[in-house]
């Protein structure tokens, strides 16, 4: 985001941005103000136990073992909203306890199983509308030939810093 929006060069003066900006606490205050934007105290960003809770947790795991290639975030929000937690209408109310909190992210290794995401959610049926989409949201590949293996590794880094911290500031 900051090089789309020219605000950085290149990747590697994006990453000192991020890191200084994480660093020094700027990031954690406007993370604060956005709450506070929302119509929370801002306190919640330190103390998460101040947030409504959902009544079930139901981990969602991986299909198979491999590598995490990318995860869509238009379609992980759109688990969000089955499970509640966005507007289907102007009239919908939002349900602030649900969401979904990921585990993994892009280029780590999985086993068939292991948790990828956990769906916060109070409705049962909603919450199997959301545990169907996951896997899809998340795609995990077995093997890939060498030549894969190589550019996937290539753009991993860049990939990762212009993604940076997205899962944890969304959760």
């Amino acid at each position: 985001m900051l090089i789309a929006g020219k605000k950085a060069e290149d990747v590697a003066s994006a990453e000192k941005m991020l890191r200084q900006s994480i660093q020094n606490g700027d990031a954690l205050r406007k993370l604060e103000a956005f709450v506070k934007a929302q119509g929370g105290t801002g306190e919640e960003v330190s103390h998460p136990e101040k947030l409504p809770a959902a009544s079930m947790q139901i981990a969602v795991p991986s299909p198979q073992s491999g590598y995490i290639s990318h995860i869509q975030c238009d379609e992980i929000g759109v688990c969000s909203l089955l499970l509640g937690g966005g507007r289907e209408t102007k009239d919908s109310v939002i349900d602030l306890s649900v969401g979904l909190e990921l585990k993994k992210k892009v280029g780590d290794y999985v086993e068939k199983g292991e948790t990828l995401a956990v769906l916060h959610a109070n409705d049962a049926g909603k919450s199997r509308a959301g545990r169907r989409e996951i896997p899809a949201c998340i795609p995990v590949f077995r093997d890939a030939t060498t030549e894969t293996s190589d550019d996937f590794r290539r753009n991993l880094k860049e990939f990762q810093i212009i993604h940076m911290k997205h899962t944890e500031i969304m959760v």
